[in-house]
């Protein structure tokens, strides 16, 4: 990444998040932040604003901006299974479309091993070339996975 100016953090509230944007500006000394979160939080180094990722314009948001963080759930100290079924996948897509409309030049979506399910054939340690395959019952390793294979496609244009 050249000069980073301004990055954009979605996709959760609370301390995780908080914690995640000061680790990443400790890092990156130039960068400000933008958080776009469900409910009201802090931060230090950057500005909240309370949104909805799926119905808000995120272009107004994106536009200028060197890099998005897509933090992949809305409210980090709550089960997973509160959330309406599909949200996540549907929030991811709004971030990866709006980020490739505005051109921004680095977009990270965060997943979790959990896309990879507890197989005794999986390695260790985990790598990227593990097969995705989340155990069917368990919707947050479901949804995470459709999340990766949206992420897929939007990098060889077939979204």
């Amino acid at each position: 990444m050249d000069e980073v100016r301004t990055i954009v953090f979605t996709g959760a509230a609370g301390a995780a998040v908080t914690s995640v944007v000061a680790a990443v500006l400790e890092r990156i000394d130039t960068a400000s932040a933008v958080v776009l979160a469900p409910r009201e939080m802090t931060v230090t180094r950057g500005r909240v604003h309370l949104i909805d990722l799926v119905a808000a314009d995120l272009d107004v948001h994106f536009t200028d901006v060197d890099a998005v963080v897509h933090l992949g759930c809305p409210v980090d100290e709550h089960d997973a299974y509160l959330m309406p079924e599909g949200r996540a996948v549907d929030e991811a897509r709004a971030v990866l479309d709006a980020a490739a409309r505005c051109g921004v030049a680095d977009v990270v979506i965060v997943s979790s091993a959990l896309v990879l399910g507890a197989l005794p054939s999986n390695p260790v340690p985990l790598t990227e070339q593990a097969v995705v395959h989340p155990a069917p019952g368990f919707r947050p390793a479901v949804e995470m996975a459709e999340i990766e294979r949206v992420v897929a496609e939007s990098r060889t244009g077939d979204a």
